[in-house]
């Protein structure tokens, strides 16, 4: 009976340890979300009114650290992963860190795509007469 209850705190240990993996791998898609999604606002802004030469400058530095934060912390995420991994203990594991990272590899695609298109859009029209050359 002593030797169950030593057993029962690894069981928990372990069970909350594969809850960090289902929350960090949730986290990868809410973080590849939130960053296209404000590129998606980026886009409806320039879409709807005409940015001058400087709000165009503006709006590109801040889709740029959009999609530099978001990429960030995904790359973080999947360094949790990895290490959340080796805390369980794969045996079979010979590299944690790129286990998912075809998902991973396709959430960073999806926010640079994103940012690529709005950046073409944003600078495709012409820059609107009030705006110093």
């Amino acid at each position: 009976m002593g030797a169950h209850n030593l057993s029962e705190p690894d069981n928990v240990d372990r069970a909350s340890q594969f809850e960090q993996l289902r929350f960090a791998k949730g986290q990868q898609w809410y973080v590849a979300t939130a960053a296209v999604t404000l590129l998606s606002a980026i886009f409806w802004i320039e879409r709807s009114i005409r940015l001058v030469r400087w709000e165009k400058i503006f709006a590109t530095v801040f889709i740029g650290l959009i999609a530099g934060f978001g990429i960030c912390f995904l790359v973080k995420l999947q360094n949790h992963l990895k290490e959340v991994r080796l805390t369980i203990g794969y045996p079979n594991d010979l590299n944690p860190w790129w286990r998912g990272v075809d998902v991973l590899s396709v959430l960073i695609g999806v926010v640079a795509l994103a940012a690529l298109v709005v950046l073409y859009f944003l600078w495709s029209h012409q820059v609107s007469a009030a705006s110093p050359a």
